[in-house]
């Protein structure tokens, strides 16, 4: 009797751990597939983001199709590169996680190199530009100078008839 109310606890209690755990999978994968959705929209903002910046973004594609194969992969339920349902999504997120945090120091990248070649042009062209400019007012100052000398040393003078 003993042994039998054992049994019938433990197989109780295994019921209602495979149920928990069950109906915890379920609301993970509802859960999980609004976290896929937005994490992916996310990393693909984030790549037309960084393309239209003018980064290189190849790699950054490579890897989002990788994560979408994981998706894909948990989708169907032939893990190949991952184990279970859970392990797929959660390497798949955090791809595209580090998909969107690479995108970002890409544009950070490209804009403080623009930034830097701004700085560069304004250090460099505008003090050439302001020697020039300087050499242009000398010379023609100058040339006005010996114009204005030209037409006071060419005058006749004459004197003017007293009244």
């Amino acid at each position: 009797m003993t042994l039998g109310l054992l049994f019938l606890i433990v197989y109780t209690a295994l019921a209602a751990v495979d149920t928990t755990a069950s109906a915890t999978n379920t609301l993970a994968e509802n859960v999980g597939s609004d976290f896929v959705l937005a994490s992916t929209n996310q990393a693909l903002k984030s790549i037309k983001s960084a393309e239209a910046s003018g980064a290189d973004v190849t790699a950054l594609v490579e890897r989002f199709n990788k994560a979408i194969d994981l998706q894909e992969e948990a989708e169907r339920g032939v893990y190949e590169s991952c184990p279970s349902y859970n392990e797929c999504i959660v390497q798949s997120n955090t791809m595209m996680l580090s998909i969107v945090e690479d995108s970002s120091l890409l544009g950070n990248q490209l804009t403080a190199k623009f930034e830097q070649v701004s700085a560069m042009t304004f250090t460099v062209y505008v003090p050439i530009g302001s020697f020039a400019l300087s050499v242009v007012i000398v010379l023609t100052y100058r040339a006005w100078v010996a114009r204005r000398s030209r037409k006071y040393q060419s005058m006749d003078i004459h004197q003017r008839s007293a009244r």
